[in-house]
């Protein structure tokens, strides 16, 4: 019974200095990843990849309201999921991954079977310069360039979307992406640009789009909303470029899409309501 009673008061005494072993930082701290990596992070020479950043950062360290950039080698990268809520942040910003904001195409994020990019169960997440893809989706998440999920927020600065089976962004499930005036470019093929449902949201206001495919047929809708999903288009602007195709958006299902101010082409079709969707013009 002694020595029970010494190993419970043993573990009750480490739990709290376990739990205060994060680094906090005191000042704005840059990373550096590669393909490969396998480093510390702390250097160029010493890269780590973008996975081995996000976990440290969210494992190891209180970021005490300073922010962490993690610059991205131009290269190909495989998927990243960012899971999990991080120490310390004072904005959904407080962690960039950056690549190369005039080339995005030059850091490519492609997730093969899965999507490229997640951000769920709490992360908050900054994307700028990188071009995700998505070719060969899976049977439940795959084939979205960015989703969103499970109250993860996520900022776009600038990203371009190379082939995404299902859609080149999504949120669902509280889920929010913010590309509010971001630049975004449609560079391989994908069946809808953007998707919101079980209550996700995605903020495009004042966003500008520019399609570089050769073609793209959005069947579905270019921007697709169920089950109190959110989509707010006020103000952007989908730039000329190669023909697009099919409906510019779909709301059903309790769901919302805000198209005041919007700019598409003219050969592109009206949003369409079904089951209960709301336009909002």
């Amino acid at each position: 019974m002694k020595l029970s009673a010494m190993k419970l008061l043993t573990v009750l005494v480490l739990l709290p200095l376990a739990a205060s072993a994060r680094t906090p930082l005191t000042a704005d701290v840059t990373y550096y990843a590669t393909p490969s990596g396998g480093g510390d992070c702390l250097t160029p020479a010493t890269a780590c990849t973008p996975q081995e950043a996000w976990n440290g950062i969210r494992d190891r360290l209180d970021l005490n309201c300073h922010r962490v950039v993690v610059e991205m080698a131009e290269g190909n990268y495989g998927t990243l999921d960012l899971i999990g809520a991080l120490t310390g942040p004072c904005g959904a910003d407080a962690v960039t991954f950056r690549g190369n904001v005039e080339h995005p195409e030059r850091v490519n994020v492609d997730g093969g079977r899965s999507n490229a990019i997640t951000v769920h169960e709490g992360a908050w997440v900054k994307l700028d310069g990188l071009q995700l893809a998505s070719a060969e989706p899976d049977f439940n998440f795959g084939g979205r360039g960015l989703v969103v999920w499970d109250a993860g927020r996520a900022l776009v600065g600038t990203l371009a979307f190379g082939l995404c089976t299902t859609s080149a962004i999504g949120a669902g499930g509280g889920g929010e992406i913010h590309a509010e005036r971001s630049a975004l470019y449609i560079n391989g093929l994908t069946a809808m640009f953007g998707i919101a449902e079980d209550g996700g949201k995605l903020w495009l206001n004042g966003a500008s789009i520019t399609p570089t495919a050769p073609y793209s047929a959005f069947t579905n809708g270019m921007f697709h909303t169920s089950r109190g999903g959110l989509i707010d288009l006020s103000g952007t602007i989908l730039e000329p470029g190669p023909p697009l195709f099919g409906y510019i958006a779909i709301a059903e299902s309790n769901s919302v899409i805000v198209i005041l101010g919007m700019r598409y082409p003219p050969n592109m079709g009206r949003p369409q309501v079904r089951y209960g969707g709301q336009i909002i013009p």
